[in-house]
This record gives C-alpha cells, sequence and structure tokens, in this order.
C-alpha cells in the first residue's frame, strides 16, 4: 500500500487525530479533563443518533432530512405537554415514537411514491414541525419533570441509560445496513435506481422504510435531548439536521447514496463533537462554530468527490 492508499482509506482516522493534538495544545490540556470528556459525549448525544436515521436516507439515493432538528422540536414539545398534563414517561414516550413514525410516514410517501424531490419536502417539513412545536408549547419553555421520564433519558453520569440506548441505535443501523437483506437493498438503490429495479427492489419500500426508521430516530433523540436538559425551550434542535448531515459527509457516506458505513458516520460524529467542543472551550462564539463546521461540510464533499489521476486532481 502506497502512501496515497494508506490516506485515502484512513483520512477520517488521521484527521480525528489531528483534532485531538490541536484542541488539546489549543485548550492547554482543558480537552482531556474528565468533565469536558463526559460533555463531549452527552452534549453530541443527538447527533449519533440523528446521523443513523440520516445515514440510510442518504445512503438509499442520497436522500436528506433537512426538517429532523424542527421535527425534534415538534417531538419534545409533544412528550413534555403530555407530561405536564399529567401522563407518566412511559406512554408519553410512545406518544412520541408515534409521532416520529407519521412524520416518517408523511416524509416517506411524498418522497418515495410520489417521487418529490427530498430537499424541498423536508424542507416544507422544516417550518411545518417548527411551526407546530411553537404552537404547543406557546412560546413559553416547557420543564419536564415527570421522575419516570427522567430516570430513563435523563443524564446521571457518563455510563448512563441513554449511553445504552444511544449503542442500541447504532447497533440497529449497523444491522440494518450491512447484515440484514434489505441492507442490500438500500446499497443497491443508491448505487443504481435502473439496476435496483429491474432486479425486483422496491423503490418506494425502501426510501419508505429510511423515512420512518429516520421519524424513529428523531423521536428517540428529541427524549433524550429533553430528558438531557430538562426542559423544551423554543427554538429546540436548530441546526441540528447539520451534525446530522455533517457527520454522514464527513464520515465518507456518498453525497449520491450507496457507498458508506456506519462506523464512518460514528468517527465523523466524534469529529463534530471533538470540534464543538474544542471551540467552545477555547470561547470561540456560536456563529464562528456554524461557520467553521460549513467548512467541514464542503471539504468532505470535495473529498468524496475528488480523484487524482496521472497527477491531475479530477471531480
Amino acid at each position: 500500500m502506497n502512501l496515497k492508499q494508506f490516506l485515502k482509506r484512513n483520512y477520517l482516522f488521521i484527521a480525528l487525530l489531528l483534532a485531538i493534538v490541536i484542541f488539546g495544545f489549543s485548550t492547554e490540556g482543558k480537552l482531556f479533563y474528565e468533565t469536558n470528556i463526559k460533555n463531549l459525549f452527552l452534549q453530541n448525544i443527538y447527533v449519533f443518533v440523528l446521523s443513523s436515521g440520516m445515514f440510510l436516507c442518504i445512503l438509499a439515493g442520497g436522500n436528506t432530512d433537512l426538517s429532523c432538528g424542527s421535527g425534534l422540536y415538534f417531538i419534545a414539545a409533544v412528550g413534555a405537554y403530555l407530561m405536564q398534563r399529567g401522563i407518566e414517561g412511559i406512554p408519553a414516550f410512545i406518544a412520541m415514537l408515534i409521532t416520529g413514525c407519521l412524520i416518517g410516514i408523511w416524509h416517506g410517501i411524498l418522497i418515495g411514491k410520489l417521487e418529490l424531490p427530498s430537499m424541498i419536502v423536508t424542507l416544507a417539513g422544516m417550518s411545518i414541525f417548527q411551526g407546530f412545536g411553537d404552537y404547543i408549547i406557546g412560546g413559553f419553555t416547557l420543564s419536564v419533570t415527570n421522575e419516570q421520564f427522567l430516570s430513563i433519558f435523563g443524564l446521571h453520569g457518563l455510563f448512563s441509560f441513554p449511553l445504552l440506548i444511544v449503542l442500541l441505535c447504532i447497533l440497529a443501523t449497523i444491522y440494518t445496513s450491512e447484515l440484514s437483506p434489505f441492507g442490500r437493498h438500500i446499497y443497491a438503490l443508491g448505487g443504481n435506481v435502473k439496476a435496483a429495479r429491474s432486479s425486483g427492489i422496491s423503490p418506494f419500500r425502501v426510501v419508505f422504510f429510511t423515512y420512518v426508521y429516520m421519524g424513529i430516530m428523531t423521536a428517540i433523540s428529541a427524549a433524550l435531548v429533553a430528558g438531557r436538559m430538562g426542559i423544551v425551550p423554543p427554538g429546540l434542535g436548530k441546526s441540528y439536521e447539520m451534525d446530522a448531515i455533517a457527520a454522514c459527509f464527513i464520515g465518507g457516506t456518498a453525497v449520491t447514496g450507496g457507498k458508506g458505513r456506519m462506523l464512518g458516520v460514528i468517527l465523523g460524529a466524534l469529529l463534530m463533537g471533538i470540534i464543538n467542543q474544542g471551540m467552545s472551550i477555547i470561547g470561540i462564539s456560536a456563529n464562528w462554530q456554524a461557520a467553521v463546521k460549513g467548512v467541514l461540510l464542503v471539504c468532505a464533499v470535495l473529498l468524496g468527490n475528488v480523484s487524482i489521476e496521472g497527477g491531475r486532481v479530477q471531480l
């Protein structure tokens, strides 16, 4: 294996190592404090779950869900509203799961059956679910105080139940994409739609499944975020979709689908988390943090689409 092949295969590990070294020095070692290591995982817990669903959507033909951040807000508002009216934590979470499934069914029909562009459908969903969430909370912050809900989804340390939930979501996505027969259909559809149809694969069935799965992952993320924060404030979930999409593309998932692995997405989410944590410790403003994420996303897409042949760079 020559140097070029080594860099191409291991660029994500190298980038992760560089980020650790750079922010380790720039924060004077504060990045490695026990509290900051915990926060690295706990504050970015939603990224791992949302990116699990986003990964399958992108894999099945380059579809995305730009509404998952506002969908998370809407679903969290539904759960908090029900609990404030005396509903226990588990029934409230079931209602959140049902809401997430309904969102996924809506997207799956519009994108999979009616073949509308995923960007348009989910961009419209971003506004719709934002409005639903605002209507439910009425401009006020809803508190999440139900003990049953917080005992399951609240964070009580690094090795707490929510991290087990995240692990199960990741394992479910790995099984679905890499070990199940349906995973081969997802890869096939992303690789070549016409060939997939010729082999008897239903594009609607695949796309519908991926968006329902995305809806479930969004509902789980909503529960984890509400449990960690203990509140549902107005505007919750803003830019969460960008974090999930960036984790997928940085992790090597092809923009057009059909290529990528969940392990790369996990590493991409870790890289995003380290960068977020490092910039926060240094004191970089939220606006500049968003700019850095945007630059990283463009670089990741370029890296996935650029090849070097004969000393010439080709797209």
